[in-house]
């Protein structure tokens, strides 16, 4: 958290700039792997550290926001059905293999 002065209507008002990040990565079938993230930056006035329950409401709002976004962009990786099916297949192919 960082804070700059501003200037509005002739005074100097600080603000603070909250930042909340999000990284999530998942598993994909044969060893594979998709991450996603998401970093939001928010600018607010200085005066919202005056009540914490507004803070804290802020920044659970902007990570909500983070977190819906990378899992609407990881749910375009997962494999469609069941995914322990597909890490059995290799296995089952490697069994088949050593009897031949």
């Amino acid at each position: 958290m960082t804070s700059k002065p501003t200037t509005g209507e002739g005074t100097n008002q600080m603000t603070i700039k909250i930042n909340v990040g999000v990284n999530k990565k998942i598993g994909l079938p044969d060893y594979g792997s998709a991450g996603g993230h998401c970093n939001i930056e928010i600018e607010a006035d200085n005066s919202i550290l005056d009540n914490a329950e507004d803070f804290l409401q802020r920044v659970r709002d902007a990570y909500e926001v983070a977190r819906m976004s990378v899992e609407e962009e990881l749910s375009h990786h997962r494999p469609s059905g069941n995914a322990t099916q597909s890490r059995a297949e290799p296995q089952q192919q490697r069994q088949e293999y050593r009897q031949e």
